[in-house]
């Protein structure tokens, strides 16, 4: 025999979410309106992304609970299954946040917002890419082309495509020695020359 006891909400949830489904003078559609609108607020708040995850699990194990009969608020099973897809998606949002640093928020990464543009061409750009993942600069090499390509995409805010498509051109860049690469290194060189002098 199982034990209904109503929700308690754990100590590390700071917010009032259940207490929008345990409203009982909210019809179902707005409880499941209001609860989206919070869920989407508090995940958008700037707090920690790992004190996020550890929230949303919880909810979504209480929600659990109330599917299975455990625990009991006011809301229908309708509403909790449509929460609980919410939550999932967030929590979805959340890992891939978590498995690609450069799509944290500035809040959650501590390093100032970078608003700049690439201004140079973006052959330049995809072989600056190659160059980082082919050298295991990154996470030790585990890390893919297409993160790798999807930081450079987001810090610069532009758009690379298919870049596997444009290898090409680049081996043709070094027929004729004007790879990016070497402009770099020149122009390093050159600035250390100058500091040494």
């Amino acid at each position: 025999m199982k034990i209904i006891k109503e929700a308690s909400i754990p100590l590390t949830m700071h917010i009032d979410f259940f207490q929008t489904l345990n409203e009982t003078s909210i019809n179902e559609y707005e409880k499941l309106r209001i609860f989206r609108e919070k869920i989407i607020e508090y995940c958008n708040s700037g707090k920690a992304v790992f004190y996020i995850f550890r929230v949303l699990k919880e909810m979504e194990l209480e929600l659990e609970d109330c599917l299975n009969g455990v625990i009991h608020i006011n809301a229908g099973r309708t509403v909790i299954i449509k929460i609980l897809r919410i939550i999932r998606i967030e929590l979805d949002i959340i890992k891939i946040k978590m498995k690609n640093q450069c799509l944290m928020d500035n809040s959650e990464s501590k390093t100032p917002k970078f608003t700049s543009r690439w201004t140079d061409d973006k052959l330049s750009l995809i072989e600056l890419i190659y160059a980082i993942y082919k050298t295991k600069s990154v996470n030790n090499g585990n890390v893919t082309l297409k993160e790798i390509q999807g930081c450079f995409e987001s810090l610069f805010q532009i758009k690379l495509g298919n870049i596997s498509n444009r290898i090409n051109e680049i081996d043709k860049k070094k027929e004729h020695n004007k790879l990016f690469l070497n402009i770099l290194i020149s122009n390093m060189n050159h600035f250390l020359d100058k500091i040494n002098s």
